[in-house]
């Protein structure tokens, strides 16, 4: 918490401190107002595609390490009437093209070792469009990126430091900033981003 010792009084305090609210906010972006920017990955277009390697992630990936709030996800990547991420689902796929030996998950269908890079790649040139606005999937999304380059770069550890400071941004650590309108999901999935992003920085 800011101290502001500019006041005498703790009215005058009150008074700066409802001030200083005006023109320094915490921006809460709803998850139904992503940016307008189309990936570049034709393999999103695959739904049946893309509806596979979502399932090997929630199969493989997701008991071990349970950042994203499965029914959340699964509501908005089944129902074409709410907006999906393309930076998340990118990200989702990346990790979930690690437990296919179908070639179509590879950049180059030859080598094993590029697997889930299409996904990876794309979702990096998205990043710089998603950061300026701090949002649950942007931060869920850093998050897994750094997971899957791990063991690739020292990349990782930046991704997830964004994915961090986004989580910071957002107050996803203090219950009571979140705003009253947020589903039951939601909110279990902010903590979910939290906690995730502590562990690896702490471990890795």
């Amino acid at each position: 918490m800011i101290k502001l010792y500019i006041s005498t009084t703790l009215q005058n305090e009150i008074q700066v401190r409802q001030q200083l609210k005006r023109y320094v906010q915490v921006p809460q972006v709803e998850e139904s107002s992503p940016p307008r920017i189309q990936s570049n990955n034709a393999l999103l277009d695959d739904v049946n595609f893309t509806g596979h390697l979502v399932n090997l992630y929630f199969k493989n990936f997701h008991p071990f390490l349970p950042v994203l709030h499965k029914a959340y996800f699964m509501e908005r990547f089944n129902d074409k009437n709410k907006l999906m991420s393309p930076l998340l689902l990118n990200a989702v796929c990346a990790i979930g093209s690690s437990y296919t030996n179908n070639p179509s998950a590879r950049q180059d269908g030859n080598n094993p070792y590029t697997v889930g890079l299409a996904f990876y790649e794309s979702a990096q040139d998205m990043v710089k469009h998603y950061f300026d606005l701090p949002r649950l999937s942007t931060a869920t999304a850093l998050f897994l990126l750094g997971i899957f380059d791990a063991l690739r770069s020292l990349r990782s550890r930046m991704y997830v430091g964004m994915a961090t400071t986004l989580a910071i941004t957002m107050r996803f650590h203090d219950k009571n900033a979140f705003p009253e309108t947020l589903s039951v999901y939601e909110r279990e999935a902010r903590k979910r981003v939290n906690k995730k992003n502590f562990l690896f920085l702490l471990y890795f």
